[in-house]
């Protein structure tokens, strides 16, 4: 299992290499990048999501895995508490933006991938209910760090129901409950689909992270960051799932997703809500970077403990 966790790691540095490549030769461009990325999230992802249903069993399977969202709801609790704790002495313009980051992780470009390859099909379909909260905490709680305001709560369940991710989770649980399946000629073009989320999410960090400022790499906040973030999160997620004796599938998917690096969306969002820019480009770029080395060193904590 140690070599094929360590392939893997190799695998989507090397995809991430290319992806800064492609970058630096022009290839792939602002525009580019923006229509790969509605690639992922419109087409590539939620294809995956619905084959992570097909398959899986039928009404009691899913009530059985049902307790993966009140797992989400905690991990998500403890995430903003160790936030608030541990940013307290930051800097204004610096602090909501590494508590906005605490709660908005990279679950869908590098943690679907990374779910799927590590913990399967099954496990990609708990991932998939685990998002149905996050998404809606992001969206409200975690824009209203950067805010200052509270959220509309009808615009934020709409938005949540219309994310093609979510519906694609909807279409899977009708499949799972009707234990219905695809037409083959259905099933196989999502394959397609779902057989380049790895490869293209993986070369869109790539271009994120090209262009990032080496000199700034060594700032204390940053790596304070990585380390709530890519180690006290995870661990605050694994001690909740032993204290609730969870099972070993649903606690490897917490904890890889309570360890995924911050979304890029940091990045984006620092300059309008005039936080500092360096650091949200600075937090993306470490922790994606960090979080290839701590992400299987997580999931081999969790399958010893699990004796696996």
């Amino acid at each position: 299992m140690l070599k094929e966790i360590l392939e893997l790691e190799f695998i989507m540095l090397l995809l991430i290499l290319v992806g800064a490549l492609l970058r630096y030769r022009g290839k792939i461009t602002d525009a580019g990048r923006e229509c790969l990325t509605d690639v992922v999230i419109e087409a590539i992802i939620p294809c995956s999501i619905v084959l992570s249903f097909v398959g899986q069993g039928s009404l009691d399977k899913l009530l059985g895995s049902l307790p993966i969202i009140g797992l989400s709801i905690l991990s998500m609790a403890a995430q903003v508490a160790l936030g608030k704790i541990c940013f307290r002495h930051m800097e204004p313009e610096v602090k909501k933006l590494a508590n906005y980051a605490m709660v908005n992780s990279n679950c869908m470009f590098i943690g679907f991938p990374v779910i799927l390859s590590l913990l399967g099909e099954e496990g990609a379909m708990l991932q998939s209910l685990y998002m149905i909260f996050t998404r809606s905490f992001i969206w409200s709680y975690g824009l209203s760090i950067l805010t200052g305001k509270g959220s509309n709560h009808k615009e934020t369940v709409m938005r949540t129901l219309k994310h093609p991710c979510m519906i694609a989770a909807l279409i899977g649980i009708i499949l799972m409950l009707t234990e219905a399946e695809l037409p083959d000629i259905i099933s196989r073009t999502m394959g397609y689909f779902s057989s380049c989320l790895m490869a293209m999410s993986m070369l869109l960090i790539g271009s994120v992270l090209y262009g990032m400022d080496v000199k700034s790499i060594f700032r204390k906040d940053v790596w304070w960051y990585n380390l709530i973030r890519l180690v006290a999160a995870p661990a605050a997620a694994l001690g909740i799932c032993l204290l609730l004796r969870v099972d070993y599938l649903m606690t490897g998917v917490v904890v890889i997703m309570a360890g995924m690096p911050s979304a890029s969306m940091t990045a984006v969002l620092a300059p309008r809500y005039h936080c500092d820019v360096g650091y949200g480009s600075l937090v993306v770029a470490t922790s994606t970077v960090a979080s290839i080395v701590t992400i299987p060193l997580w999931y081999m904590a969790v399958r010893m403990i699990f004796g696996m």
